[in-house]
C-alpha cells in the first residue's frame, strides 16, 4: 500500500510516495527532507 503525505517546512513543499507494509506489531515509518521530493 502508497501513502501520499505532504507538508511544508521552512516555507517549501515537501511530499513523500513511501510503500507502506504494516506487519503485526509496532510499526515505524520516518520521514524526513533527505526522503522527500521537494516541491517547486
Amino acid at each position: 500500500m502508497n501513502r501520499l503525505i505532504s507538508t511544508r517546512f521552512n516555507n517549501r513543499g515537501l511530499i513523500w510516495d513511501q510503500p507502506v507494509q504494516l506487519q503485526p506489531g509496532p510499526n515505524t515509518l520516518t520521514l524526513n527532507q533527505r526522503n522527500a521530493t521537494l516541491l517547486n
